[in-house]
């Protein structure tokens, strides 16, 4: 699981230090760079990615969704399952859709959030 904080750490420093968020495509290429060495460490096949051109913001809908990809990879490759871990589930579901919020849940409850 500390493997899924590196990509976690990579989209949000970078939506950090850019005034307008991070775009697709730069969500993409960093990403595409990191995905070797997590596929390696966590013992996963990670499909090979196509770097997006799109230059609009990434939004949280989709990066909880690179997040979910992540670790549904690593998911079968744990060697023990935490206790969930307590959060607002309302504060979660008060700023984001349906989906989204089913999403973030599901990876807070991980304690990946």
């Amino acid at each position: 699981m500390k493997l899924l904080v590196l990509p976690l750490l990579v989209l949000t420093s970078a939506a950090a230090y850019a005034q307008s968020g991070v775009t697709v495509n730069e969500a993409s290429q960093a990403l595409a760079n990191i995905e070797p060495a997590f596929a390696e460490a966590a013992g996963v096949k990670v499909p090979k990615r196509k770097i997006s051109k799109d230059q609009q913001v990434m939004s949280r809908k989709q990066i909880a969704k690179e997040f979910e990809r992540l670790f549904d990879l690593s998911k079968p490759h744990f060697r023990f399952t935490p206790r969930p871990l307590r959060f607002d589930a309302e504060i979660i579901r008060s700023h984001n859709d349906a989906e989204t919020s089913k999403t973030l849940e599901k990876l807070a409850k991980w304690g990946l959030l």
